[in-house]
């Protein structure tokens, strides 16, 4: 109802006000007894901070969880997802499919490898010929190019096998060595000693007939030790004159030949050397996993001339071929594993531990090294031995004459790391570890090496 003068908005006004009060009252009796009862309504301006701060504090505790989400997310990215994506990304970049790059790579390598050599001249060959101590000091490097190509390839998609013929190729740089090549070295002879020398252990009875051979073939025989120009010795030939029609001569002329200790010049002369026979000719015919159903196995020898085992050591364990042949390795491996690889020149494996973590032209790598070990004590490889435990090579030391046909042992240079009476019983040794070790650096998750020395022969 509407008074006398009162207008229809004036009346709404007072209706609105009357609420207000009614609300005001309510709220007043609600809460008697506090210290102040009116403060919702009596300070507007600090209830207006108090929701200014309520507000901040919530944005704060958004930004908060934002950005402990962000760091949950960027967690499980980093050491869940993309480590997995990584590998993916490799293994998808390491195989041994055609067309791929790494396969390119694989079959010939864009760069030449550095291959140095150093010789052992031999200062006192007549006071050893009376039983002296031997003498020698180091000469080198000669430098050469070594270059790897693999040719004549074909896939096996079902077996998932890469077949290839390999060929190595060494080129002689004079700008880099620190010899010509030109200069003459004294060493033993290594026709007449090692055929004596292996006469003599396996085929005693049959010396007097192989002196006599040796006499005609190398008259006249002044010495066990041979004067000869460097190049001759390692790449270009030193003639071994066959004309004789003697029986012994013959023999020992037929043997060395079967054996592969020289290689036919004509009709009647030969010629040895320590790696001219080899140098681009074929080394072999090869099989290995490409990788594609197996990552693990990458690279991994399968046969080598149509061999799926050697038949060289007394045993199956040391007759496998086990690892790869050395230009690629398995991605992923860790410190636990073992850097495989069989070599066709000393018929057999070798494997680089993990030492520690390094770096290599500013790069993070891991340090692998190789380790002889001492055969006579490790019955594992007691197969490596003539006649174990007794008749085993010094620690530190591979014996290679059932694999090359002479009595010739592999060590590291020096004797690093052999047997100390070995050492003592030549003068001008000097094994020291920056110099003489054999190591790999190597990136555990790609399949490269980058930096590596190899075993002396």
């Amino acid at each position: 109802m509407i008074s006398k003068g009162e207008t229809p908005s004036q009346c709404t006004e007072m209706k609105h006000l009357a609420i207000f009060l009614l609300v005001a009252a309510a709220a007043l009796i609600e809460v008697q007894g506090q210290s102040e009862p009116c403060l919702l309504w009596m300070k507007p301006p600090i209830t207006n901070e108090l929701m200014k701060m309520e507000l901040k504090e919530r944005n704060f505790k958004k930004i908060g969880l934002i950005c402990v989400a962000v760091l949950l997310c960027g967690m499980v990215f980093s050491y869940g997802i993309f480590p997995s994506i990584l590998r993916f990304m490799i293994k998808q970049n390491v195989l041994l499919k055609p067309g791929t790059q790494i396969r390119d790579m694989f079959e010939k390598i864009p760069f030449p490898l550095d291959f140095k050599l150093h010789i052992f001249n031999v200062t006192n060959p007549d006071e050893i010929m009376r039983g002296g101590k031997p003498r020698v000091n180091d000469i080198g490097p000669l430098y050469f190019e070594e270059w790897k190509e693999k040719y004549d390839t074909v896939d096996n998609v079902e077996e998932d096998t890469l077949t290839f013929t390999l060929r190595n190729t060494w080129i002689f740089r004079p700008d880099l060595s620190a010899l010509t090549g030109e200069e003459i070295v004294t060493i033993p002879h290594p026709l007449i000693m090692g055929v004596l020398l292996m006469v003599q252990r396996d085929r005693e009875a049959m010396m007097p007939l192989v002196k006599k051979g040796v006499n005609i073939l190398f008259d006249p025989l002044e010495s066990a030790f041979l004067k000869v120009r460097i190049m001759d010795l390692l790449f270009d030939g030193i003639y071994v004159d066959c004309s004789s029609q003697d029986f012994a001569a013959k023999a020992l002329c037929s043997g060395m030949d079967s054996e592969g200790a020289v290689m036919p010049h004509n009709e009647t002369h030969y010629k040895f050397s320590f790696f001219g026979m080899r140098n681009h000719t074929e080394a072999g015919r090869w099989v290995v996993y490409r990788g594609v159903k197996n990552i693990r196995d990458l690279g991994r020898v399968v046969s080598y001339n149509e061999e799926t085992e050697m038949d060289i050591w007394d045993g199956d364990e040391c007759n496998q071929y086990i690892g790869t042949d050395s230009t690629i390795f398995p991605p992923f491996l860790t410190a636990q594993d073992r850097l495989w690889a069989w070599s066709p020149e000393i018929c057999r494996s070798l494997g680089a531990h993990y030492v520690h973590k390094s770096k290599y032209a500013g790069l993070p790598m891991s340090y692998f090294e190789l380790d002889f070990g001492d055969l006579k004590n490790e019955p594992h490889n007691h197969c490596f031995c003539r006649d174990a435990p007794d008749d085993c090579p010094p620690k530190g030391t591979m014996d290679l004459s059932p694999c090359l046909g002479g009595p010739i042992i592999g060590s590291k240079p020096h004797f690093y790391g052999a047997d100390p009476k070995l050492i003592e019983a030549v003068d001008g040794l000097a094994p020291n570890k920056e110099a003489h070790d054999v190591y790999i650096h190597f990136e555990l998750a790609s399949i490269c090496w980058v930096s590596f020395t190899r075993v002396p022969i």
